[in-house]
């Protein structure tokens, strides 16, 4: 998991999510999206495929709550939640622990106790850093480990991997940001590369497997300043 969480704050209180939201800011992370029910949260993850966690309040008054998100989470946008929630009486708990949070946030909490409990979750995910996009009418989810190396193509980006190739409407700077992973270097304006998969190098290009990959002469003091 990136160090940068992009968060999803589910909860129909303003006054806590805005207070939810100036502590996320503090503390580094970006408030992607607030939903304040079940329906807005669906649309929110749908519409933001860069969101990695999502903060669940499990009370959203009438009609589905924050377990029915987590639902959801579980089945198409598998990325990590957290439940938040006032009530600590233990047939609430149980319902949550099934649906397995990375965490439970009794109410009323401090901003050291959600810097805690965020600092928990990305270190128990640091081994895969996941990557979630659009692709059709489909949700991605790739482990940044597996891509080879990224290509732009006019609006387009494409995303490469041993098995395929996915094509992303964004520009190179907008992704490499979003991935937000020291081991993707830009090697050319129209590429950048994973340095966990780059076997060889000579002036002009990089070699992937047996794909060469164009370096620019302007970068290659730089680039192999970090492939050293």
């Amino acid at each position: 998991m990136n160090s940068l969480l992009n968060v999803l704050v589910v909860e129909d209180e303003l006054l806590i999510s805005e207070m939810l939201r100036e502590m996320l800011n503090e503390l580094g992370h970006h408030v992607v999206a607030s939903a304040r029910s079940y329906t807005e949260a669906l649309a929110h993850l749908k519409q933001h495929p860069t969101i990695n966690l999502a903060l669940l309040d499990i009370n959203l008054g009438t009609g589905k709550n924050g377990m029915d998100v987590a639902q959801e989470i579980k089945t198409q946008y598998p990325i990590p939640f957290i439940f938040l929630t006032s009530y600590a009486d233990k047939k609430t708990i149980q319902e949550a622990i099934a649906l397995k949070p990375e965490a439970y946030l009794i109410k009323p909490f401090s901003q050291p106790d959600l810097m805690a409990t965020l600092e928990i979750v990305k270190a128990r995910n640091a081994q895969h850093s996941y990557f979630t996009f659009k692709s059709g009418y489909q949700t991605v989810k790739l482990n940044t480990a597996d891509i080879l190396w990224l290509k732009t193509d006019n609006v387009y980006v494409e995303i490469k991997t041993h098995s395929k190739t996915y094509l992303l409407r964004s520009s190179l700077e907008k992704l490499l940001t979003e991935l937000n992973d020291p081991n993707f270097v830009r090697a050319h304006r129209s590429y950048a590369v994973n340095l966990n998969h780059v076997n060889a190098v000579s002036n002009h290009h990089i070699l992937i497997g047996q794909e060469k990959i164009p370096l620019a002469r302007n970068s290659y003091d730089a680039f192999m300043a970090r492939f050293k």
